[in-house]
Parts: structure tokens; sequence; C-alpha cells
């Protein structure tokens, strides 16, 4: 599991895309991945660099439980390689989940 500092690249009342150096290991999997928007970044606020190879790159988001996202918008974005208990995270964060369902294609 990894936060994920992530931008808001589209946001239509149907879409929401997000930009961000997501971890190479994640980025790779080939199965189902997981990422859970967690909450806007405040205007001054980072988070600490991974220590492991990442990808910039642009992913889905979940518009149906974000629809105040903008354009710009900076957000937390935890992400879940396969095999990961979302679950145990989730009782630990106590954040109600915005799950985004991601398939790789091969």
């Amino acid at each position: 599991m990894f936060d994920i500092a992530a931008i808001v690249t589209t946001a239509t009342p149907t879409e929401l895309s997000l930009m961000g150096h997501w971890p190479l290991r994640w980025w790779q999997a080939r199965s189902v991945r997981y990422a859970e928007i967690q909450r806007k970044l405040l205007p001054n606020e980072t988070l600490p660099g991974h220590q492991e190879p990442v990808i910039e790159e642009e992913i889905p988001g979940d518009r149906g439980r974000w629809q105040d996202l903008e354009v710009g918008d900076r957000v937390i974005v935890r992400v879940f390689s396969p095999g990961e208990d979302r679950d145990s995270s989730e009782k630990q964060s106590h954040r109600i989940p915005a799950v985004q369902n991601l398939r790789t294609s091969t």
C-alpha cells in the first residue's frame, strides 16, 4: 500500500483522471489494481518521497464519489497491489473508501 500525491487532470460530470508518480511495482501488476482517493491535499501539504522506482502516468478516478474535484486539485490516492488487504487498511485509516477498480490491459 502506498499513498501518492496526484493532480486532477480531467474533471467532467462523468470522468475523472489523476496524474501521479505511481510505484512501478503497482503499475506493472498485470491483474486487478485498486486505488482510493483519500482526500484533497492542503495548499502547502506534501507527501514524503518513495524509496522505490515510480512512473508518471494518468489513471482514471472514481467520479461518482468525488463530484467536487476540479482540474488542478491535488489529492492523496492510496494504491493497493494485488493481494494486499484493503479491509485492514480501511479500519486503520477510519475513512470511508472510494474504491476504484483499475484493470490493466495486456
